[in-house]
């Protein structure tokens, strides 16, 4: 789960190097181990960053792990009379191009080296790269802040406590359920990469959990707030990961039992039972369709999980349950391994190696649009768009057919074909037999379950 942070609310870790020491189950992921020394000085930076007034924090790094701050602040335990020191940024400009008078920030993303009373500075091996040098004070242009340590145990029993369920149910998915005979619930992972305690070796390990990712990890959906702001949903999330990689059968079985429950609520299988012959299987079911999204953080980072999430499918399908899957990637090998019950969407976002390995115009795909195309189609309300009554946003006059003529001729799309969500008739109709719009909030995501939608335009405010 290294990721960008989005919301003021979380914090992070970053930076790793990356060995192949994946566990047999997954024997095709790469994991990167982490010391609980390493864990502490990632943990502690980020906290002291968080700490910083806003108008004075520096920036994160470009991969981190999504931590809330309690989690942070729970499991350090100060060192009396350390602290870490760290680099300043360069200073800032002003629009003319003048040095700022602004106080130049912290890099917290950056250890240089250690400081205490007695001792003075003593630069680690970063610092005396850069040619610092032991001393009674601090380098200059540094800055320092109390060290900490991790409390190991208390932490393990974080990332790898059993989580209480697999499946949920988001507003997103119950847009997509409003007027239709169906049913949604969604299971993720942390996205990008995530945190694991392997029980096979005893260590703390980095998953990718993103690994077809490109330019997608920019505006992630599971970046945002849904995903970010509540303690309780990363912790989901991330003990999600620890029990799919130390135990995916005990995973698979805790998906079959919530999905087999949720079937269950909404349709009933139907056969022609008789008395005397036990092995009678139901043949259809009536009630609403039981749709599952896999992956609405994350991806299928190891072909463990995908034969989970296909192996779901296919038994639920022999259960005489009615059952669809569906699933966004950026990893092309997964591409080819969609059907009728498991619809597959490539994001176009991914690596560019996975995206030379896929026509675009053979498989159903989504791109995400450039706010720069449409922002001035929609009301603002300064950064933010203006909702109505049920969450979408509010068009300019004229906006929603100009939106629609800007992605027609941005993206060289027949205007007949090109569908908003709400559009799309109930029933559906040939395969890619159109492409459509979703609006950057309140919208569902329908077109993705859908075999006859080609084309995802993804709106992001």
């Amino acid at each position: 789960m290294i990721k960008n942070l989005l919301h003021e609310s979380l914090v992070s870790v970053y930076r790793n190097k990356l060995i192949n020491e994946a566990q047999s189950d997954h024997p095709e992921v790469g994991a990167s181990c982490v010391s609980p020394e390493r864990l502490a000085m990632e943990l502690n930076a980020e906290l002291h960053r968080k700490e910083t007034p806003s108008k004075s924090r520096g920036k994160l790094g470009g991969e981190e792990v999504i931590y809330h701050q309690n989690h942070i602040e729970g499991y350090l335990n100060r060192v009396e009379g350390e602290y870490d020191v760290y680099p300043l940024y360069p200073a800032e400009k002003t629009s003319t191009g003048k040095i700022s008078k602004k106080a130049r920030k912290v890099n917290y993303n950056v250890i240089l080296g250690k400081f205490n009373k007695k001792d003075g500075f003593t630069p680690n091996e970063l610092g005396t790269r850069r040619k610092l040098q032991p001393n009674k004070n601090i380098p200059p242009e540094t800055a320092m802040a109390p060290t900490a340590t991790l409390d190991v145990e208390k932490f393990k029993g974080l990332v790898s406590g059993m989580p209480k369920q697999i499946f949920d149910k988001n507003p997103k998915m119950e847009k997509g359920d409003k007027g239709r005979p169906q049913h949604t619930v969604n299971t993720g992972l942390p996205a990008i990469k995530g945190i694991i305690y392997d029980s096979e070796d005893g260590e703390f390990k980095y998953i990718n959990t993103c690994p077809g990712a490109g330019t997608c990890k920019a505006v992630c959906y599971a970046r945002g707030g849904f995903y970010g702001m509540n303690d309780g949903k990363i912790i989901k999330l991330m003990r999600r990961l620890n029990l799919l990689w130390n135990n995916p059968k005990l995973y698979y079985q805790k998906v079959m039992e919530e999905l087999i429950r949720e079937a269950s609520s909404v349709q009933t299988p139907k056969a022609e039972w008789d008395y005397e012959d036990t092995d009678t299987k139901p043949t259809n079911s009536v009630g609403k369709q039981l749709v599952i999204r896999w992956n609405d953080a994350g991806d299928f980072f190891s072909d463990t999980y995908f034969k989970i999430a296909q192996s779901a499918t296919r038994q639920l399908l022999k259960l005489g349950y009615d059952v669809k899957s569906y699933a966004y990637t950026k990893q092309a090998k997964f591409i080819d391994l969609a059907g009728d019950d498991f619809v597959m969407n490539f994001s176009k976002g991914a690596h560019p190696k996975e995206m030379a390995k896929v026509d675009l115009e053979k498989v159903k795909f989504s791109d995400i649009v450039p706010k720069e195309l449409f922002k001035q189609v929609f009301k603002w309300d300064g950064p933010h768009i203006v909702k109505d009554k049920d969450g979408l946003p509010v068009f300019n006059e004229n906006g929603k057919e100009t939106l629609r003529q800007l992605v027609s001729k941005e993206y060289d799309i027949p205007m007949e074909r090109l569908k908003y969500q709400s559009e799309l008739p109930p029933n559906e109709g040939e395969k890619f037999q159109y492409d459509v719009i979703v609006l950057p909030t309140g919208d569902s995501d329908i077109g993705a379950q859908r075999e006859d939608v080609h084309k995802t335009f993804l709106l992001f405010d």
